[in-house]
């Protein structure tokens, strides 16, 4: 069956929630980020030593090696910067996780630390608004994450994904 692709900001809850609704489904589920740390175990790093373009092509790599069928995936939130993994990654059901950039601010507390790319040319705020747009664009669905349990968002997504399927 068709996979699930999360996307959003660093600290929007994919891996939590992508646990969860793979769980629910009887899926695999794949988080980008440790994946990439298989490969690069310091991913910020990397990104200081190689710089932005080079992370969003190793991160590509990782992200293209990944099955989308029968999987939930939560790849990095810089994954909207590639095009490759955008077209590939397409027929997925994707699902935007909007926090306010206020909830954002709050959980990110190792923005330094993670491999955040761009986040060295703006400021969190910039960074949130472009990839906001970015990301509601390319979703099929938008699901704000705040005042709701990991539980209460994982019955949505399988919900919408399940009404998907009948429609495809």
């Amino acid at each position: 069956m068709q996979g699930i692709l999360l996307i959003g900001m660093p600290g929007a809850g994919k891996s939590s929630l992508g646990r969860k609704v793979a769980g629910l489904l009887g899926f695999e589920f794949f988080d980008g980020d440790t994946e990439i740390e298989k490969k690069y175990p310091d991913r910020q790093g990397f990104l200081d030593k190689h710089g932005d373009d080079a992370y969003i092509r190793m991160e590509e790599k990782v992200i293209l090696s990944l099955p989308t069928e029968d999987s939930v995936l939560s790849p990095g939130g810089s994954m909207i910067y590639s095009r490759k993994c955008r077209e590939r990654l397409s027929p997925c059901f994707k699902v935007f996780l909007d926090a306010s950039l206020r909830a954002i601010r709050k959980r990110l507390t190792d923005a330094d630390t993670r491999g955040i790319v761009r986040l060295r040319e703006m400021d969190l705020e910039a960074l949130y608004t472009e990839r906001e747009k970015l990301c509601r664009k390319y979703a099929d669905m938008v699901l704000g994450v705040e005042g709701k349990s990991d539980e209460e968002l994982a019955a949505l997504i399988v919900k919408a994904y399940r009404a998907r399927q009948k429609d495809v």
